[in-house]
């Protein structure tokens, strides 16, 4: 498999991937890897628990966040060792160094030497746990250390519990992180079991010493698990749930059957095989290479949260049962943009089950969330993002087997300030003034677009439905406009009584905005681009172009550091979809242009400078897979804008067949002359989703 899970697992500033190479099947509830450590912790740096630049790992926890600018989870930490010391009692006193000519991964898999004992580490994952095999020189009496305490920096373990029963060990930690702790922490319950037979277990509560105690609990809570003198390889199986403990050991019975180490990396690796090879790519090896990493990368997250029996912990904090699978850590906000997008292209099945869950948030804590992790509503970020996803399904014609209809009355709950989760702040100001007033609520501006674009998908959804909301949705979808200032040519934040707030300057961070600038927020209506013209240049195509390519032009000037860029800064969402306008106004040599410009300086395969920012749950990954293969999706609604290919041939999996991307000319910076669909050339840069089935030939006749 042409993947390297080291891409993007370092770099510096605001270019941080939040990575870990950890081992995971395709979206597991685990993904289990080292929690590393340097002389100075930076916390922005560990969100996923490993920084390529460091030099330690204190232990190997179960759960990991992909890509996400916010430290939490890091559940279950374990951590083998040669022989015991007394400074083992704390992380930073085990932890052992580790070099990269030493360490390895692939989908699925995960090791590393540990360098001062020679302890040899390996992974393979399940979809609910990981099957570990430690390696000890001959000589050694080794030990196995499993500590609940706080693992990763600014998370806290609020309860724990462990109980030993000869091999096996039951764990509970009530872990709570930066966005977990907001709804109580997230209830890891797990089931270990050890071969050999331990020759001695001692466990410890907080501070006290060590004691043969089999049973204890606290806030702060460990076991030393001590293996026969002599001994050179310990198993470990570990399942997770977030149900309760049963849960755990059924997963484990059901995944973790035996010793057979083997069996397990060949199963997970079929199963990466299968999901990645719906996607196939001819061009150059390190361009295919980038893609399949990219292609894994937007595969580690949402993450499944039933275990076997379908039974799962909802974000009202109750047990339920599903009968499908049944996904949580939905970074929506982000994921909106590019990866629901690439799965109803590459992954319908997995769509199906990711719209199925949040309908199932709904039903269970009654409203659609905006950012939920693990049981439980966060309400990170703003927007209401669901509505561009559900939308987006059904335009494109995954209609059955979800609840069409309370989807749609979760979101127009948002949308009439019904909802009591993931609300939207100034909503009701928003539909009575037509702009969130920036005298009463910080990021008005951001909140405004967010809304009329969330407000455009749902008018587009409801127009298929039939419903007679569309005409309203439609007039709120055209809110954006009234932040316009002609004077200030940038969208600018308004008080309640209509006056401007001043912008301290273009490439100031005002609190009008979220994450960014009034760059970054300037052309926010790719859904609208003839309105967006219409409002910007008075319906004038060619000054807007102008203005266009010459921001295109400061973009290839500035320099790509360590803070966010001032212009275009592809680290973070909002300018996304800004390569792509070129071709939504018929300027399709400056889209091809700055899109392979961003595929070619914001993404390469080194852990440094793999992404340009944190990777957000995929949607930097997917944003190459879709920029790459010459197409780019509008979200919320059914169209693509087209750039061009880097590949010569793209062959998409179908229920029904095979979509065929074909330039035969393609190279870095090509431009393609003509753009075919079936037999049609095509008039314009864009297209929708149905017309992708006929196959597209980017000619050079």
């Amino acid at each position: 498999i042409e993947v390297d899970p080291f891409v993007a697992t370092g770099g510096r500033g605001a270019e941080i991937a939040s990575v870990s190479p950890g081992a995971s099947t395709p979206l597991g509830l685990t993904l289990t890897g080292p929690d590393t450590r340097s002389g100075v912790m930076i916390p922005p740096y560990h969100c996923a628990g490993y920084y390529y630049q460091d030099t330690h790992i204190q232990g190997f926890s179960h759960t990991h966040a992909h890509g996400m600018g916010v430290v939490d989870y890091g559940g279950i930490s374990v951590m083998p060792r040669a022989t015991w010391h007394e400074q083992y009692l704390t992380f930073i006193g085990r932890q052992a160094p580790f070099t990269h000519e030493e360490e390895w991964a692939s989908p699925g898999q995960y090791g590393v030497l540990l360098s001062d004992d020679q302890t040899l580490v390996e992974i393979v994952a399940t979809p609910h746990g990981a099957h570990h095999r430690y390696h000890f020189n001959e000589g050694s009496f080794p030990i196995v250390i499993v500590d609940l305490g706080d693992n990763l920096e600014m998370t806290e373990t609020l309860a724990a519990e462990l109980t030993v029963d000869d091999t096996d060990l039951t764990a509970y930690q009530l872990l709570a992180g930066q966005y977990s702790r907001r709804f109580g922490g997230v209830k890891h319950h797990a089931a270990l079991r050890f071969h050999p037979s331990p020759v001695q277990i001692q466990s410890w509560v907080n501070d006290d010493p060590l004691s043969s105690a089999t049973e204890v609990s606290g806030q702060k809570v460990g076991a030393v698990l001590t293996f026969p003198e002599g001994t050179t390889e310990v198993h470990l199986r570990v399942a997770i749930s977030f149900v309760d403990e049963e849960g755990a050991w059924q997963n484990l019975e059901s995944e973790l059957p035996d010793l057979d180490f083997e069996a397990r990396l060949d199963e997970v690796e079929d199963q990466w095989r299968r999901l990645l090879n719906r996607v196939r790519v001819r061009g150059h090896v390190s361009d295919r290479k980038r893609f399949t990493t990219a292609h894994y990368h937007s595969l580690l997250m949402p993450s499944l949260n039933s275990d076997v029996d379908g039974r799962y912990r909802g974000v009202d904090q109750s047990i339920h049962e599903s009968n499908g699978k049944y996904y949580s850590d939905f970074s929506l906000w982000d994921t909106f943009r590019t990866l629901h997008s690439f799965y109803l292209l590459a992954h319908p099945d997995i769509q199906l089950d990711l719209v199925q869950s949040l309908i199932k948030m709904i039903k269970d804590g009654g409203d659609v969330p905006r950012w939920p992790l693990a049981h439980g509503y966060t309400s990170g970020m703003v927007g209401t993002p669901a509505a561009q996803v559900f939308s987006e399904t059904y335009l494109k014609g995954l209609r059955s087997g979800w609840d069409v209809e309370a989807a749609f009355e979760a979101v127009l709950k948002q949308v009439t300030g019904d909802a009591n989760h993931a609300r939207r702040t100034g909503g009701d100001d928003y539909r009575l003034l037509g702009w969130v007033p920036a005298d009463e609520h910080s990021g008005s501006v951001s909140r405004t677009l967010e809304f009329a674009w969330s407000d455009f998908a749902l008018a587009r959804w409801a127009e298929a439905l039939g419903r007679r909301e569309r005409d309203l949705l439609d007039q709120y979808a055209q809110t954006w406009s009234n932040l316009w200032n002609p004077n200030t040519e940038f969208m600018m934040g308004r008080n309640r009584d209509g006056t401007w707030v001043d912008l301290r300057g273009e490439y100031a961070w005002d609190s009008v905005f979220v994450e960014g600038n009034a760059w970054h927020y300037l052309w926010y209506a790719p859904y609208d681009i003839e309105h967006l013209i219409a409002v910007q240049h008075q319906g004038d195509q060619s000054a807007f172009l102008a203005k266009y390519r010459a921001y295109w032009g400061r973009v290839y000037e500035e320099e790509d550091d360590l803070l966010p860029d001032d212009h275009y800064w592809h680290g973070n969402e909002p300018v996304m979809h800004y390569a792509w306008l070129g071709s939504l106004a018929n300027d399709y040599e400056t889209t091809v242009k700055a899109s392979h410009h961003i595929l070619s300086t914001r993404y390469d395969l080194t852990p440094e400078k793999g992404l340009d920012g944190n990777d957000d749950s995929g949607t930097l990954s997917a944003w190459f897979l879709w920029g790459s293969i010459g197409l780019y999706p509008i979200a919320g609604t059914d169209q693509y804008a087209l750039g061009a290919p880097v590949f010569n041939r793209v062959e998409i999996d179908q229920e029904d067949g095979v979509w065929i991307l074909d330039a035969p000319s393609a190279d870095w910076g090509h431009i393609p002359s003509e753009i075919w669909v079936g037999e049609e050339r095509l008039a314009q840069y864009w297209l929708t989703h149905d017309q992708l089935a006929a196959g597209i030939r980017f000619h050079d006749p």
